[in-house]
């Protein structure tokens, strides 16, 4: 069992508590509109992330019935955390993901998600050692080594080594993911919008098997004022137990915050932060949870075309998690 991260709570408990609500709330009925542009689409991104389903907060407003929306998001990030005789994770990832939704009925939306993975060296070291030095943060000794490379090395507990390197670069197909998500309750002047998903994501990728994963997801949405929030709990059940020689957990549950403020008419400041508990048995600080914080903003520059665009940054497990990154995503809803 994965360890949690401070004031997590039971997340199982979470989710079934929510949703055993949603019978109560879905006799109110409906208020305000709870949810705006929505949070950013952005997943965790640390390494073993990579490998397995997580938390995309996917809480926005219904797709019509009949209804296509057609996507295409990328995120950036440098990687960096070193150990002696531990681990070694230095590199870049440019994380993909074609998706196309459709609404099967008001409420009920059903989305196939189509992920590629780059690995590379990289160009932003020297970057993101600036930018940290300007923000007074520790670089973890990332100076002290070569820049712009790819190179993992893990050194298992059990005894064993495992090396990913620059013959490991490339642009590599990842795990298909089909999802479902309802939109159950729409909300009230007292209480918030009800969204409740269901994801699968299945091994047809060429990176390293990662497995069949199946998981639930509960999002809360609620207009505070000219603010809007956001809370999401995901559980997920993992079948792979091992990658790269590192024992995994099977259960992982993950928690998402967000804050949405509406600038203008079309243009919404967004801050959201998203929680992983550990992916790793007994395996140093991968088996703590990640915390991962992005600022950015959507911009709705047609109708029904929209843009998204952040910064990301790891808090607390400096060694787990991406190092600092960028992201940017496009979507458009037609008949």
């Amino acid at each position: 069992m994965s360890r949690l991260p401070p004031g997590f709570g039971s997340w199982r408990a979470a989710v079934l508590g929510g949703v055993l609500l949603v019978p109560l709330l879905a006799g109110v009925g409906a208020g305000e509109d709870n949810i705006g542009q929505g949070p950013l689409r952005v997943p965790g991104q640390s390494l073993f992330q990579g490998f397995r389903l997580g938390l995309v907060p996917w809480c926005e407003k219904p797709i019509e019935k009949g209804e296509f929306e057609l996507g295409t998001a990328a995120t950036w990030v440098n990687l960096w955390a070193w150990k002696t005789r531990r681990y070694l994770v230095d590199g870049e990832t440019v994380r993909m993901r074609g998706t196309l939704a459709y609404g099967l009925s008001r409420r009920l939306q059903l989305r196939l998600e189509v992920p590629l993975t780059l690995r590379t060296g990289g160009i932003m070291d020297s970057f993101a050692e600036g930018f940290h030095g300007t923000l007074g943060l520790f670089n973890a000794y990332k100076e002290d080594f070569p820049r712009n490379q790819f190179r993992v090395v893990f050194y298992a507990p059990e005894g064993g080594e495992y090396r990913l390197d620059s013959r490991d670069t490339g642009l590599f197909l990842g795990d298909l993911v089909l999802s479902l998500k309802a939109h159950l309750f729409a909300g009230s002047r007292v209480l918030p919008a009800v969204i409740l998903g269901a994801d699968m994501k299945v091994p047809t990728g060429f990176l390293e098997d990662s497995g069949v994963d199946a998981g639930g997801n509960l999002f809360l949405a609620k207009r505070v004022w000219r603010l809007y929030g956001y809370l999401g709990i995901q559980f997920n059940y993992c079948s792979r137990d091992r990658v790269l020689g590192i024992r995994l957990n099977h259960e992982q549950g993950g928690l998402l915050f967000g804050l949405e403020a509406p600038l203008a008419e079309r243009f919404s400041l967004l801050l959201q932060g998203i929680v992983h508990t550990g992916v790793a048995r007994d395996f140093y600080e991968f088996s703590e949870a990640t915390y991962e914080v992005s600022l950015g903003g959507k911009f709705r520059i047609l109708q029904k075309t929209f843009l998204e665009f952040g910064l990301l940054e790891n808090l607390i497990n400096y060694d787990n998690s991406a190092d600092f990154g960028f992201h940017f995503g496009v979507a458009h809803r037609f008949h």
